[in-house]
């Protein structure tokens, strides 16, 4: 029963030990938060092109397609 005890005293001391170093580390990503954010804007930027062009291609084919089933003769 005693080596229970104290496994559970040692235990519990390496837990509030871990505990106390992650509440106390510094932050390693303090002060990089408006890189992060620049980065994340070009990045959102760069999506909202790739799919405008994507989109006027896409459509700009869409309307080129002939529907009323009369075939060119000459091509």
């Amino acid at each position: 029963m005693y080596y229970l005890g104290a496994l559970y005293t040692v235990r519990t001391a390496a837990g509030r030990e871990w505990l106390h170093r992650q509440l106390t580390a510094p932050d390693r990503d303090q002060g990089n938060i408006p890189e992060g954010v620049i980065w994340m804007a070009g990045l959102a930027l760069l999506a909202i092109i790739v799919v405008g062009v994507i989109s006027a291609k896409v459509i700009g084919k869409a309307n080129s397609i002939n529907l009323d089933g009369n075939a060119a003769t000459n091509p």
